[in-house]
C-alpha cells in the first residue's frame, strides 16, 4: 500500500490538494502502511517516510472545495479574489501538515510548526521544504532561548574576571550596558541555531567534522561572544570614567 500511495502522490506532485478517493485505501490505513514501512529505516529513509506522511495530508474529500476541482486549486495571491471555501481548505491542509510534522518529530506544539510554515503553501511532493523550515524555526528558537539563559552568567563572569585582574574597576554603567547586551542575545543564539539546522540537513551531518563545528560555533556564539563583550564593556567603562 505504501508503494501504491507513492505512485498516486507522484501523479499529483505539484498540486496543493488531491482527491482522497484516489488513495489506495482509507487514509488511516495508508498512514499505518507508511508507518510500518518506516520501521527500522535509516535516517534518510525515515526522512522520506516523514515526507510521505506530510504529503498525505493534502488528500481530502473530493467535494472539499465545493464546485472548484481539486486539481485547479492554487494558493491565494495578493490582491486577487479567492473563494473562501478554497482558502479555508488550503489553511486546513496546512494545519494538518503542521500537526503531522509536530507529532512525528516530537515537537511540543502544533502552533509552533504552523508558525514556521505559515509563510508558504506546501505542494504535494514539496514536503521536504516545509520540514526544513520547521527544523530551522525550532533550532533558531532553541538557540535563542539558550543564549538568553547562558548570557547573564557568562557576562557577569567576564566582567568580574576583568575587574579582579585589575584591568577594570566596578561600574554600574558597565553593568547597565551588559543588561542592554542581553537583549541582543536571542539573535546571536538564533544564528547559531540556524547554522546547526543547516548542518543537520547537510551531507556532513553524520561526520565527525559536523560535531566539531557544532561545538566550536556553539561555544563561540553562546559563551565566547558574551564573555568578550563583557570584557570590552568593563574596560571601556573604566577608560571613559563611567560611574
Amino acid at each position: 500500500m505504501a508503494v501504491d500511495f507513492r505512485r498516486v502522490r507522484d501523479i499529483h506532485r505539484g498540486r496543493f490538494a488531491a482527491p482522497m478517493s484516489e488513495l489506495p485505501g482509507d487514509p488511516v490505513r495508508v498512514a499505518t502502511a507508511l508507518g510500518i514501512s518506516g520501521e527500522g529505516a535509516t535516517p534518510e529513509e525515515r526522512r522520506h517516510w516523514l515526507e510521505d506522511l506530510v504529503d498525505l495530508q493534502a488528500f481530502v474529500e473530493d467535494s472539499a472545495a465545493g464546485n472548484t476541482a481539486l486539481s485547479a486549486i492554487r494558493p491565494p495571491q495578493a490582491n486577487a479574489a479567492t473563494e473562501p471555501l478554497v482558502e479555508e481548505l488550503l489553511e486546513r491542509i496546512r494545519w494538518r501538515q503542521s500537526a503531522s510534522i509536530a507529532a512525528l518529530m516530537g515537537h511540543p506544539s502544533v502552533t509552533g510548526d504552523h508558525n514556521a510554515i505559515r509563510g508558504r503553501w506546501t505542494a504535494i511532493g514539496d514536503a521536504r521544504a516545509a520540514i526544513d523550515l520547521v527544523n530551522d524555526y525550532r533550532e533558531t528558537q532553541v538557540g535563542g532561548f539558550g543564549a538568553l539563559s547562558i548570557y547573564p552568567v557568562v557576562a557577569l563572569v567576564g566582567f568580574g574576571v576583568t575587574v579582579v585582574t585589575g584591568n577594570a574597576r566596578p561600574s554600574l554603567a558597565g553593568l547597565a550596558v551588559l543588561g542592554v547586551g542581553w537583549l541582543a542575545t536571542p539573535y546571536v543564539g538564533g544564528a547559531f541555531g540556524a547554522f546547526e539546522a543547516r548542518i543537520l540537513r547537510s551531507s556532513l551531518r553524520t561526520s565527525r567534522l559536523a560535531s566539531v563545528l557544532e561545538v566550536v560555533v556553539g561555544f563561540g556564539a553562546l559563551v565566547g561572544v558574551p564573555f568578550i563583550y563583557a570584557i570590552v564593556v568593563a574596560i571601556a567603562a573604566t577608560k571613559l570614567g563611567l560611574p
